[in-house]
């Protein structure tokens, strides 16, 4: 895991992160961050990265390195992923080919085009059902491409209502030992 020391004044953070109540008057403090995941497209660790120690060096990886690094094992991947579900049913005709989803998955950010509706792949909120939409352009099913709804994978929705005010997510599940 790679980790970097970044020492700035915690009002720049609060300007970057908009938050409400920081002050230029709060002191220096020193932040250390160690990357544990990526996840700027979630279907590239949930469906396909094929093993931990596959998910560990693209974790370590960046994501400018991404297209030459990860091309052709992501194409396999999303190939035997589309063969595996053909038996499940037909998939969308016209639809979304194994080259166009990885070059839609390489590189591992979240792209947001300010001329579009911020709606995941364009941006990402929490509301938006990501898997559902991922599972669908993994399988090549759903008319994602169209703005279709993907295949579910059997969650509706947050189930905890999200927060009408920044940080907006809804209070973390807690669960007893």
């Amino acid at each position: 895991m790679r980790k970097f020391v970044s020492i700035l004044p915690a009002a720049a953070w609060c300007a970057a992160l908009a938050l409400a109540g920081c002050s230029s008057n709060t002191p220096t403090t020193q932040v250390i961050y160690g990357r544990v995941d990526r996840s700027g497209q979630p279907a590239i660790n949930a469906g396909i990265i094929p093993s931990a120690d596959t998910m560990e060096t693209f974790n370590a990886g960046s994501p400018a390195s991404d297209v030459n690094t990860w091309t052709r094992d992501f194409k396999a991947r999303v190939d035997t992923l589309r063969n595996s579900a053909r038996a499940l049913g037909p998939e969308d005709d016209p639809g979304i080919t194994d080259s166009a989803v990885v070059a839609q998955l390489l590189p591992d950010v979240i792209t947001l085009d300010f001329g579009l509706a911020v709606k995941y792949p364009n941006g990402r909120r929490p509301e938006d059902d990501v898997m559902d939409y991922d599972l669908g352009r993994l399988l090549n099913r759903g008319d994602t491409q169209h703005g279709g709804p993907g295949v579910p994978d059997g969650v509706g929705a947050n189930d905890k209502a999200f927060l009408p005010a920044f940080p907006y997510l809804a209070e973390p599940h807690m669960t007893a030992p």
